[in-house]
């Protein structure tokens, strides 16, 4: 019988609602870095923030999974004479699904709760203007009446994020903010938990959950020099293409609850992808094949390229919505993208080469 794993589903929903939009990840880091200490032999961080944890430190290949911990957000530039604030993205943020969107400005107390504005539709009518929205067409209304008062509970830099909650869906269906990609944080704790419960692999395992993706995978490439991996996995997320509005065939059909997205192309090792083929063959691990040719936007991307080069692959849990403040993924998906994690790592020994011409 085929080892099912469980989900923890209370420290995923915890991990999702912490703040921490690229340059701030403390808050999620906090909690990643604590859950990471019951499971690893030692854990460790960096200047930039980036939070690490290893099992078998001398084994043989060094295997570096990484979840990103950063969130797209926003953050105070300046505040008007009647204390509407204005701000600008952290990252890709879409300024078309922000008006009257609730979102919280993190002060270093308790959260305040701000709403965002834009003006009116009838007015917008009524003159006859455009329809097309930038952000310095928006504010954040903290229900207040001056500067003044504003900057009593708020300060320039503040980071702001998506108010909204962890939900249930129908069935294994969940909705939230920041699932990208604190979910390849979360997912990197699960695999860690499942080798301390099991015997180590022959490899070292490294997970990282690194910062400042959002910006350019720039945790990533600092967590890369300090692990020296042999082999990286990026456990992140990628296009739920058959929702209205994709283009699937372009894209290549892929869906959420028929399995975690394998991506062939550049980015991902052929040897690599040749093994993630035959454990999930062998596992009856069900997953969806989707063509890259180009970069990844992933944290595989800068890592692949870096010293003498790595051998990368990714494991990539299909989502609706992205970079808006309801995320939306399959919890099956996510079972089954760490049990592919965790086979695969069982299957690597320090005689495999991926070199593509041996």
């Amino acid at each position: 019988m085929k080892e099912v794993i469980a989900l923890d589903t209370k420290l995923l929903h915890k991990i999702l609602e912490a703040p921490s939009p690229s340059g701030f990840e403390t808050g999620a880091q906090a909690i990643i870095q604590e859950e990471l200490d019951k499971v690893c032999e030692s854990t460790s961080s960096d200047v930039l923030g980036n939070v690490m944890g290893t099992r078998n430190k001398e084994g043989n290949p060094v295997v570096m999974l990484t979840g990103h911990s950063d969130e797209i957000g926003l953050q105070i530039t300046s505040v008007n004479e009647h204390g509407y604030l204005r701000f600008r993205p952290i990252g890709s943020v879409d300024p078309y699904v922000l008006p009257a969107e609730r979102v919280k400005i993190h002060t270093g107390g308790e959260p305040v709760l701000g709403v965002i504005g834009r003006t009116p539709i009838h007015e917008l009518r009524e003159n006859n203007e455009q329809s097309e929205i930038d952000f310095t067409d928006l504010w954040i209304d903290i229900g207040v009446h001056d500067r003044e008062e504003a900057l009593n509970r708020v300060s320039i830099g503040d980071p702001v994020t998506y108010a909204s909650n962890f939900e249930r869906l129908h069935g294994d269906f969940i909705v939230s903010k920041s699932v990208d990609n604190k979910l390849g944080s979360f997912m990197g704790i699960e695999v860690m938990k499942y080798f301390d419960k099991h015997q180590d692999p022959e490899a070292a395992i490294h997970v990282a959950s690194t910062v400042q993706e959002e910006l350019g995978a720039r945790g990533a490439t600092v967590a890369s020099h300090r692990i020296k991996p042999d082999v990286m996995i990026a456990l992140t997320e990628a296009w739920d293409t058959i929702v209205p509005g994709m283009d699937s065939e372009k894209l290549g059909p892929t869906e959420c609850g028929k399995g975690p997205i394998i991506l062939r192309g550049a980015n991902m090792n052929s040897k690599l992808y040749d093994l993630f083929m035959e454990v999930a063959n062998a596992e009856s691990i069900p997953v969806q094949i989707q063509g890259e040719p180009g970069r990844t936007g992933t944290d595989a991307w800068p890592v692949q390229i870096s010293r003498d080069g790595v051998t990368t692959g990714l494991i990539n849990i299909p989502m609706r919505y992205c970079h808006t403040s309801s995320e939306i993924i399959n919890l099956r998906d996510v079972e089954s993208g760490i049990k592919l994690a965790i086979e695969v790592i069982k299957k690597l020994h320090g005689n495999l080469s991926f070199k593509p011409l041996e």
